[in-house]
């Protein structure tokens, strides 16, 4: 094994790795960097000079910033028997602590867990991503005409706090460290509105990569992204930097966007993150001491959130939406005190992949809650649904993104629990009011739902289930808004819309003999101010079915994210 010392050295590495493009791309952007005086915490190891088979970017214990970032390991291998031996090296890589292993060849994916298990250290499951490279920037497309009319600037640093708050793996003061280092040190772009703030933003992680990519939500959809990637593209190429980007499996929408701008992969290729968590004694104790908690994401399944930690929670699953709605509406109602019929589990903390919010099941109609979960990737959703403690011998229902529902399944189906797919929805958000009908002259009587109407709103309902389901209208009405279209003469309802206790408009219902009066669009209005005025989300779930109500909903300014569908998932017998 040598360190590479010199800027010699170091250059000479850059220009081998040069040849292995796009395969090399990870630990070749750490190198440029570095050979271009940006600041590192990385030291390279190779296992000859100069004609070496692996290069490893480890962390630099002689750099004091490197107790400010996430410790990570980068690696290139041409010899994998070559690999094993280096990782198996105990001067090599420090095992006993927590890092993470990015953007390596997947293939290399069963000797890492080998090794490993070998040390008997704890490891987590790896995130699959696309390595999407442009082959020649010369070939970019000119900037579109629309583009000339907007604000292009780069971020600053009185913007790291609000990159942090949106970065799904920020919130925190490594996130915001990291985040300053990028911003100060490497190219960034973004788009200001009329004040000058960013409303949309791209920056280059420290191996050359362009990421974090975000638009705030009330800025979508007007082509920012577009604009943003071929701004970016364009000022990295003339500036040396390699062109490239990785994009998580799942994220099937950025992966389209940037290959119908012409970013193309290798399709024998594919890189992964894996999670080392180290020695378990020593991860429980640094725990108990404070110091995971404080500077990296924790194992912890089945960790129940509480209290202020549910107050962090709202505020990252808000940067997380429209995917985390109903998770998000959940903590809310919970962080209120309208709500306390839900526990909340997580895989790490603070910085969690899945969220799992789970019903207290202290009596018989609890059963009939549904558990709701938001997973930002499918290999920790796999793990905590495997380990979580969840009663599969008893009646469940799951409210999930609908890519995915064969990991339930597969989860089930390990336990020999089958099931069946309830529902397919439609998530339709209104984010502008002012699409909404006026209802204060309306001559129509809306009134509020209470305990007397339990009944009849129960036996109405899709999905009512005699008594298993009356415990949970019945809170719905005395805890949470309702409105309701009440009869000239007996002021009995008519027509009527609830909240779920993920704050989701549902269960709207108009009585046969009432039906063709627009009674459905003041309910909708009316409860959507109502929401709006109490701070909560306004949104519903619309059966795919049910193409009357969905356009209903669009007519009325509602939109929907198409890259998301929502489903629920039933298993055993009530």
């Amino acid at each position: 094994m040598k360190v590479l010392i010199t800027s010699d050295e170091l250059q000479i590495a850059e220009r081998l790795l040069q040849k292995h493009l796009p395969k090399s791309l990870k630990v070749y952007g750490f190198l440029f960097g570095m050979n271009r005086n940006k600041p590192s915490t990385l030291e390279v190891v190779v296992d000859t000079w100069p004609d070496f088979k692996v290069i490893i970017c480890r962390p630099d214990a002689k750099n004091k910033r490197a107790l400010d970032v996430m410790k990570k390991v980068s690696f290139y291998s041409m010899d994998e028997q070559v690999l094993r031996a280096m990782l198996t090296d105990e001067s090599v890589i420090d095992w006993s602590t927590y890092f993470l292993i990015g953007g390596f060849d997947f293939s290399h994916a069963s000797m890492l867990k080998e090794v490993a298990s070998a040390r008997n250290i704890n490891s987590r499951g790896f995130t699959l991503v696309h390595l999407v490279y442009f082959p020649d920037c010369r070939l970019l497309p000119p900037l579109a005409q629309e583009s000339a009319e907007l604000k292009l600037s780069s971020l600053n640093d009185s913007h790291i706090e609000l990159v942090n708050n949106t970065w799904k793996f920020g919130g925190n003061d490594k996130g915001y460290k990291t985040i300053q280092n990028l911003i100060t040190h490497f190219p960034t772009c973004c788009i200001e509105d009329d004040q000058g703030q960013p409303v949309s933003w791209m920056l280059m992680y420290d191996y050359c990569a362009m990421g974090m990519l975000y638009t705030l939500p009330e800025h979508r959809r007007k082509g920012y992204a577009k604009v943003l990637i071929s701004y970016m593209a364009r000022k990295l190429h003339a500036l040396g930097y390699p062109v490239y980007a990785f994009i998580e499996e799942e994220n099937t929408m950025s992966n389209n966007l940037f290959k119908s701008m012409g970013f193309v992969e290798d399709p024998s290729y594919r890189a992964a993150w894996f999670e080392i968590l180290g020695d378990l004694h020593e991860c429980h104790t640094a725990w108990l001491n404070g110091i995971i908690g404080r500077k990296h994401p924790t194992l912890m399944i089945d960790m129940e959130l509480k209290d202020q930690q549910l107050q962090i929670v709202e505020t990252q699953l808000k940067m997380l939406l429209p995917h985390s709605q109903q998770v998000y509406g959940t903590v809310i109602l919970q962080n209120r005190g309208q709500c306390n019929s839900f526990k909340f589990l997580v895989d790490h903390w603070p910085e969690f992949n899945v969220i799992v919010c789970q019903p207290k099941f202290e009596q018989r109609g609890d059963l009939f809650k549904v558990t709701l979960i938001f997973a930002k990737e499918a290999a920790s959703l796999k793990e905590i649904m495997s380990k979580t403690q969840i009663n599969w011998t008893k009646y469940l229902c799951f409210g999930i993104d609908l890519c995915h529902e064969m990991i339930i399944m597969e989860v089930a189906l390990a336990k020999n629990v089958s099931g069946r797919k309830v529902a397919v929805c439609h998530m339709m958000t209104l984010e502008d009011m002012s699409f909404l009908l006026p209802t204060d002259g309306s001559k129509v009587s809306v009134g509020s739902l209470d305990e007397s109407h339990i009944t009849l709103v129960n036996k109405t309902w899709t999905f009512g289930k005699g008594e298993d389901s009356v415990g949970m209208i019945q809170e719905m009405i005395i805890n949470l808004p309702s409105c309701c279209v009440l009869d000239e003469e007996s002021q009995q309802p008519v027509a009527w819309i609830l909240m779920y206790t993920s704050c989701a408009m549902g269960m709207l219902y108009t009585l046969p003999g009432h039906r063709g009066k627009g009674y459905a669009k003041v309910l909708i209005s009316s409860m959507a101010k109502k929401l709006h005025a109490l701070g909560h989300p306004v949104y519903c779930f619309i059966e795919e079915e049910n193409t009357v109500s969905l356009r209903l909903f669009k007519n009325m300014g509602f939109t929907e994210d198409p890259s998301y569908r929502a489903a629920w998932l039933a298993f055993n017998s009530l």
